[in-house]
């Protein structure tokens, strides 16, 4: 059950490597600041794929919609982003198997704040990710992986609650 947890928070948050293909991520609105923006509410999953198709979730099924297969107690979660750096994870409505995925985690922007930072030690690896969006009501986050010699887009996108 642990495994399937850590798949579980790992497949909530949002990757991205920067590459030209993938457009500068906007700039926030005058006087609201990146940080401003990403700390005013909570998050809620809405999206998250992966392209080319890939065994997310270990079943020998390759698919690219990944929200479409996360079971609904994955998909009412809500991330909240505070200061100083805190990310804490709360369980919606529905409780996966009976196991809260909720918890407090750190979080930090690189310098000029295109990439996001969660850190998830020592119960799963701390990831970073390329921010595509970050406006007041959108944040989408995409990671290029390679994996076995091939190449895959993660993108999972938030909206603000």
């Amino acid at each position: 059950m642990k495994q399937h947890l850590l798949i579980l928070i790992t497949a909530c948050f949002v990757w991205q490597c920067k590459s030209p293909s993938v457009p500068p991520a906007p700039t926030p609105a005058p006087g609201q600041t990146k940080t401003e923006m990403l700390t005013a509410k909570e998050w809620k999953l809405t999206a998250a794929t992966v392209n080319p198709a890939y065994d997310y979730f270990g079943q020998q099924r390759r698919i690219t919609d990944i929200y479409a297969w996360l079971a609904p107690c994955a998909k009412d979660d809500l991330y909240r982003y505070t200061l100083p750096n805190l990310l804490t994870i709360s369980d919606g409505p529905q409780v996966c198997g009976g196991f809260a995925s909720a918890g407090s985690f750190k979080w930090v922007f690189n310098t000029d704040e295109t990439e996001l930072t969660q850190f998830f030690s020592p119960i799963s690896p701390d990831k970073t990710y390329t921010i595509e969006t970050l406006s007041s009501d959108k944040l989408v986050l995409v990671e290029r992986k390679t994996i076995s010699g091939d190449v895959y887009t993660f993108k999972f996108e938030y909206s603000k609650q």
